[in-house]
């Protein structure tokens, strides 16, 4: 892997030099022998950080930031929604698709539900959501409100208080007034993660609040409004876990498949996304050997992606550890090499190719 340094380094001193036509993303990657993808994906990441300007199309050139005088506007026309997910024209063109429907789609956008497993990347897509609909409104002040349901399952009342308000004296320890967060959700859109653990009680009172925008703190006998777009997402069938009655008012399901169904082209980018930040986080490159690439890219874990990005972290953990122990002149940085020893026992169990168990493991 290539450091995301050496890349904004070469942009700066080419780029600057071609007649500050900037450099395109074919020649980070004949320059530096990346794939397209790996390419693609470090300048992706040196955009999002203000660090470089993507201009144009077909092809899109690379600037530094400072030859076009970038602003902070909080608004990024240059990308498409939802591109900040890996996939958004792909594997997942029809989810995102969906997903900026619904938002979109006025007054206040369509209640939606996301399903699918755990790492799968439902919270981004949600996160996703909210950029967009910021981009829609000109505004980085609509709110975003993440709530995590199973976090107070066991205790309802405490779970509805959190959702709803209260008002002081409305139950043991309610020493003061308190807004929910369906108050701070108004206008924006309130993320509902594990919305499965929502108990029923916390589903019929959601009804009120979601045909009339009419709720009420708890305790409280006055009337408040909120309009806002509901999100929920669930590892479950809808169908087992919510009320009918409140499944009807939350007309738009997505579906997000596994990783192992995505496919090798998106994995691959995903894994040279990992190994990136990892890069940066570290300050110098590093190097995976195509074997263990190949066991990364056939990986399969009960959390997916984020099974995924842990493997990674621990193959550069333990690249990093060894090349500490190995390295002689402190004052040199070397590459950090990972190879299929660094990987865990987790992939050998995994990863069958061509139906015979990998001679390494």
């Amino acid at each position: 892997m290539i450091c995301p340094e050496e890349i904004l380094e070469y942009v700066v001193v080419y780029g600057s030099g071609n007649g500050d036509m900037g450099v395109s993303a074919n020649s980070i990657a004949e320059h530096f022998g990346l794939w397209r993808s790996e390419a693609d994906t470090a300048l992706g990441a040196l955009v999002a950080q203000g660090k470089l300007v993507k201009v144009g199309n077909r092809p899109a050139r690379y600037l530094p930031a400072d030859k076009v005088g970038t602003r902070k506007t909080g608004r990024q026309d240059e990308h498409p929604p939802f591109s900040n997910m890996i996939g958004y024209n792909g594997s997942l063109k029809f989810q995102t698709q969906m997903a900026g429907a619904a938002v979109a789609y006025p007054p206040h956008g369509i209640h939606t539900l996301i399903i699918g497993e755990t790492g799968v990347g439902k919270s981004m897509l949600a996160s996703e959501v909210a950029h967009y609909l910021r981009l829609i409104r000109s505004s980085d002040t609509v709110p975003f409100v993440m709530f995590n349901c199973a976090e107070y399952a066991d205790n309802p009342q405490l779970l509805l208080s959190q959702l709803f308000g209260y008002v002081k004296g409305a139950f043991t320890g309610a020493d003061r007034d308190k807004e929910g967060l369906i108050e701070k959700a108004d206008g924006g859109i309130l993320f509902l993660d594990e919305i499965h653990r929502l108990p029923p009680t916390g589903q019929e009172m959601l009804f009120t609040v979601v045909d009339r925008g009419v709720y009420r703190r708890l305790g409280d006998a006055a009337d408040r409004t909120a309009q806002f777009m509901i999100i929920g997402a669930t590892t479950e069938n809808p169908s087992n876990v919510l009320l009918n009655t409140f499944k009807r008012r939350m007309p738009l399901t997505i579906q997000i498949p596994l990783l192992c169904e995505r496919p090798i082209n998106e994995r691959l980018d995903i894994i040279c996304l990992f190994f990136y930040n990892e890069a940066r986080r570290l300050g110098f490159p590093i190097q995976i050997s195509y074997l263990a690439l190949k066991l990364l890219v056939s990986f399969r874990g009960e959390n997916n992606i984020g099974d995924l990005k842990n493997e990674v972290q621990i193959a550069c953990a333990r690249g990093y550890l060894e090349r500490e122990q190995e390295k002689v002149n402190t004052s040199v940085k070397q590459r950090l090499s990972i190879d299929i020893y660094h990987l865990s026992r987790n992939l050998s169990i995994n990863y069958v190719p061509d139906g015979r168990v990998d001679r390494y493991f």
